[in-house]
């Protein structure tokens, strides 16, 4: 997929949140004619400028590495009573540490199973004991 064919995709799944193309055109920043374009002219997209794309997706990263895709980034995570909360989901700092556990839980056991020196090993276990905590 195409950078042109994700910007339409997105617009498409807005329209198809929002309902209306004045809505979608006020969260993207533009006017409801750019939107009815979008929608009615898949195509239209090509020949958009980086300007209007960041305009429409301020909170975007373009990735250039051919994937086409566009990613929303966070403008801000909230760290409250121990849980972090990041659009609306919070995670508890137990879930964090039982996640980070279990990965690291993961990381020994593959360190294990490999051919390297004992010396090497046991730095490397020492190192991952030292991050966890």
């Amino acid at each position: 997929m195409n950078l042109s064919d994700t910007i339409y995709n997105e617009i498409k799944r807005l329209y198809d949140t929002f309902k209306t193309q004045e809505k979608v055109a006020a969260k993207c920043n533009v006017n409801q004619g750019r939107i009815q374009k979008i929608l009615s002219q898949p195509g239209y997209c090509r020949g958009m400028k980086i300007e209007t794309v960041e305009k429409m997706f301020p909170n975007s990263t373009l990735n250039l590495n051919g994937d086409g895709n566009i990613t929303q980034t966070v403008s801000h995570v909230n760290v409250k009573n121990g849980s972090v909360s990041l659009n609306n989901a919070t995670v508890s700092e137990a879930q964090i540490r039982s996640a980070v556990e279990a990965f690291r839980h993961e990381v020994v056991d593959a360190l294990i199973g490999l051919d390297i020196p004992p010396d090497a090993l046991q730095a490397v276990l020492k190192t991952i004991k030292e991050l966890a905590q």
